[in-house]
């Protein structure tokens, strides 16, 4: 073997290791401190930013030493970095407590790093690790280290988060984990497969009762079972279909926000939210006490922020990842967000790539109803987003463009 060939595939080997080390970690770090294994306290938020400060640092060292961009796009992330980061300092009300402000950050941080990266391994990496914390986290509070919070909807369904403070929360990292194992399975689904993923889905109803997360899942089951037949349409229809898929969508999202802005509690308005559980009547509530700003702004919504503000222990539980955005972070962020996410679902589409566009939007219409949307370690399928930045030969890192740089100005002295 060539010792330069050589040479690279150790770097890249490495830049793998490194990468899942660093994902493992963070992942990790993220399911456990979102666990109701106390009160959560000032105490915890602390132990928590101690804990997450080294694995922020080491990501964005990680990026720059490793991963290759062209300047253009290296332009890209430093800027939309920059304005994130701004953007999320201006909304920040109680950092010390909180640090979901700078989750979209975060999120971004998390794309510019898994550029290159294999995607199948790092979803089957998260569909592993869900299934152990999970069975963990159920386990739990069976050994008294954690209450067993029960929701109890409508008086009929009790409704179990076991480890996590609320079942959304569990909801959602099911949600995540199954669709991690659908895709991981896609190529060689059959019967035996449905069967299993349906009767998990059953039991998970039965007892944690996130409807979100169940039909979410059930159309995802739907998709992976559909595709070779819809795989038989003729190319051009394929594609037809999976844009109309993808504008949709969007445009789905952007309706129930419109709705959640100048929200009136009769006809199609009172359906979407009696569909979507009040979710609606909640984001309004929102921008008729904050407004919407263009860049971010100072909101007191939960239970800590109200207290510290004066305003008392009541809380505006606005749970839709868009509507939450517009609020806290302002147009410009939800625009950017929006249009990004819209941008890598439309390239699936017009690829022809079904189960891609499918899953897509599903976790997009899922963002109508939970925050968790754009959490980098809850919804990992933003690591799709890195098709925002195609590979091409000029890309190079940090350090190779500086040092071409300064080799073309010594050449032209």
């Amino acid at each position: 073997m060539n010792d330069s060939l050589a040479v690279r595939i150790r770097k890249s080997r490495l830049e793998e290791v490194l990468f899942l080390l660093l994902f493992f970690a963070w992942f990790t770090l993220d399911f456990v401190f979102n666990l109701n294994v106390e009160d959560y306290s000032w105490a915890t938020a602390t132990e928590y930013r101690a804990w997450f400060r080294p694995i922020k640092y080491l990501i964005a060292l990680y990026i720059f030493l490793f991963r290759k961009y062209s300047l253009r796009d290296w332009f890209i992330i430093a800027c939309v970095g920059a304005f994130l980061y701004y953007n999320a300092k201006r909304s920040t009300v109680l950092y010390n407590y909180y640090t979901f402000y700078y989750d979209l950050f975060y999120a971004w941080l998390f794309i510019a790093a898994a550029k290159r990266e294999d995607i199948d391994r790092v979803l089957k990496l998260t569909a592993i690790l869900s299934l152990v914390y999970l069975a963990a986290a159920v386990i739990l509070p069976f050994t008294g280290a954690v209450p067993n919070m029960v929701d109890v909807r409508e008086n009929i369904l009790d409704r179990h988060a076991f480890s996590f403070t609320h079942p959304n929360q569990l909801g959602f990292r099911f949600f995540i984990m199954m669709a991690c194992f659908i895709w991981w399975l896609r190529n060689s689904w059959n019967r035996y497969h449905l069967i299993v993923c349906c009767v998990a889905l059953i039991i998970f109803q039965l007892v944690v009762g996130s409807k979100t997360a169940t039909i979410g899942t059930m159309l995802l089951i739907l998709a992976v079972s559909l595709q070779i037949p819809f795989g038989r349409l003729d190319e051009e229809k394929r594609r037809i279909v999976l844009i109309g898929i993808a504008v949709g969508t969007t445009a789905l999202n952007i309706s129930l926000l419109i709705m959640g802005v100048f929200f009136k509690d009769t006809g199609v308005m009172h359906l979407a939210n009696e569909f979507l559980t009040g979710r609606l009547g909640l984001a309004h509530q929102a921008f008729e006490e904050f407004g919407i700003s263009w860049l971010g702004q100072k909101v007191q919504l939960l239970r800590p922020e109200r207290i510290i503000a004066g305003i008392g222990p009541s809380v505006i539980a606005v749970d839709s990842a868009y509507a939450h955005l517009l609020v806290r972070q302002g147009i410009a962020v939800t625009v950017l967000a929006l249009f990004g996410f819209f941008w890598i679902h439309l390239k699936a589409a017009r690829r022809g790539c079904f189960l891609e566009t499918v899953f897509l939007s599903v976790i997009a219409l899922y963002g109508s109803s939970e925050q968790m949307f754009y959490w980098a370690m809850g919804n990992v399928f933003l690591i799709m987003m890195t098709d925002l930045f195609p590979n091409n030969d000029r890309d190079d890192t940090v350090i190779g463009h500086g040092l071409r740089l300064i080799k073309s100005m010594l050449v032209k002295k």
